[in-house]
């Protein structure tokens, strides 16, 4: 019977090798893209603008100058400690199962009746 190919023909050809850039195919670099297609290096969609995110309206002028001394008044401690004693108390998990709320409490287990009946 037949199961593939003669034993020892699988043995690669030290002359028939592939070749350096046999099977690809040259990518055209970006000076030759600019001058043929220069609408392929444009962007389908524009991003929106990390400024615009942060809630301003943009990057800050070139003379306009950065607000200094801004501090806040709050005193984060005191604040953070009046939000903890003023929370709810988080209510425990009971994740304990309650055997003695089952409904096959104290009854026989069924493989011991099997047990019993076959002695």
């Amino acid at each position: 019977s037949n199961f593939g190919k003669a034993p020892g023909s699988y043995k690669s050809d030290p002359n028939s090798y592939m070749k350096k850039l046999a099977k690809s195919c040259s990518v055209p670099s970006l000076s030759e893209v600019r001058r043929s297609n220069p609408d392929q290096l444009r962007p389908s969609q524009l991003k929106e603008s990390k400024f615009a995110a942060m809630g301003g309206g943009g990057p800050p002028r070139r003379g306009e100058a950065p607000v200094m001394g801004l501090k806040s008044s709050k005193n984060f401690i005191v604040a953070n400690a009046v939000e903890v004693i003023l929370a709810a108390p988080k209510k425990p998990q009971d994740t304990t199962k309650k055997f003695l709320h089952k409904e096959d409490y104290g009854k026989v287990p069924k493989y011991l009746t099997h047990i019993k009946r076959d002695i």
